[in-house]
């Protein structure tokens, strides 16, 4: 097991919801998968495992990541929704694009991304914020526009 980078990075993340409920389900099945190894399972007290308890080999996690990818890409016939190629950890990127996309405030994403201090998350994520400056003053346009009809 690898130990966190910073202090900052155990620490407890908000979930939505729906989440949550998907969560205790797969929880339930893992509660089963236990029962029936008995001896042979070891209880790490991990919520993603192998059947037998033990930690998750990242290499696995990458195959099974891109299985996930192809298989998708195999039943989509419109090259257009085809995924590209993805890293496992670009799920954490587009984590926290999609929170500054929906204005989500900076410390908010440094909080739960788990980074020391804002400037490394702002440092990591300038491209989101230079797009977000295009529609800001795209809505000073429209408001001054609105006044001038007025």
């Amino acid at each position: 097991m690898q130990t966190p980078k910073t202090i900052k990075s155990t620490r407890k993340v908000s979930i939505p919801p729906s989440l949550t409920e998907q969560l205790k389900i797969y929880r339930f099945k893992q509660l089963e998968q236990k029962s029936l190894l008995a001896n042979l399972y070891q209880d790490n007290n991990l919520v993603f495992c192998t059947k037998f308890g033990k930690y998750l080999d990242s290499g696995n996690i990458r195959k099974r990541f891109n299985k996930v990818i192809n298989s998708i890409n195999d039943n989509e016939t419109d090259q257009y929704r085809k995924i590209a190629p993805r890293k496992f950890h670009d799920l954490r990127h587009t984590y926290a694009t999609r929170l500054f996309e929906l204005g989500e405030k900076p410390k908010t994403v440094q909080e739960l991304l788990g980074h020391s201090d804002t400037s490394v998350t702002l440092g990591t994520y300038t491209h989101v914020l230079e797009s977000m400056k295009v529609i800001a003053a795209s809505k000073l346009d429209d408001l001054f526009m609105s006044m001038q009809t007025d």
